[in-house]
């Protein structure tokens, strides 16, 4: 069976991009939203300048200059990997498991990323969701990541690993 995961915020950790920990995640939270809508209206974008312009709206109501998005976007292929995430996902490849990333990012930022957060060899598929056709949650995301490489499929959203162990 395969599990596939979302990268950011789930697997890599956004709060390393700024200080306070809380604009970078609420800006995540807002830029996935923001795709979304996009998604509903038909239209395409990328999600990096989804995510450039829900950091500069955090970073001016917490009353700093919007121009400290750019050097949390330049730190985006380091963030580092939640600390129970490569023992958990060992567990579910021991156990059998086909592992997959499905991003709302490029495939070229997402390989970057798990590259550098020592979490690429776990995984079989890295995928990038507008790549496919669209962002998630839309289904058609989903069918386009699992429909090469699966005749029957299951989803898990939002793993907690805490209870893993």
């Amino acid at each position: 069976m395969w599990v596939f995961f979302d990268l950011n915020g789930t697997l890599v950790d956004p709060s390393v991009l700024l200080e306070p920990a809380e604009i970078p995640i609420a800006a995540l939270d807002e830029a996935n939203v923001m795709a979304m809508i996009t998604t509903i209206a038909g239209r395409e974008t990328a999600f990096k300048p989804l995510l450039d312009a829900a950091l500069r709206r955090g970073l001016v109501r917490a009353g700093r200059p919007s121009n400290e998005a750019a050097g949390a976007l330049e730190k985006l292929p380091d963030m580092p990997a939640y600390p129970d995430v490569a023992g958990a996902l060992s567990v579910l490849r021991d156990g059998g498991f086909q592992l997959a990333v499905l991003t709302q990012s490029s495939l070229e930022a997402a390989e970057e990323v798990t590259r550098n957060a020592g979490l690429r060899d776990a995984f079989e598929l890295v995928l990038s969701a507008p790549a496919l056709g669209a962002f998630k949650p839309d289904d058609l995301a989903y069918k386009a990541a699992m429909e090469p490489h699966l005749k029957a499929y299951h989803f898990h959203y939002g793993m907690n690993t805490s209870s893993w162990r």
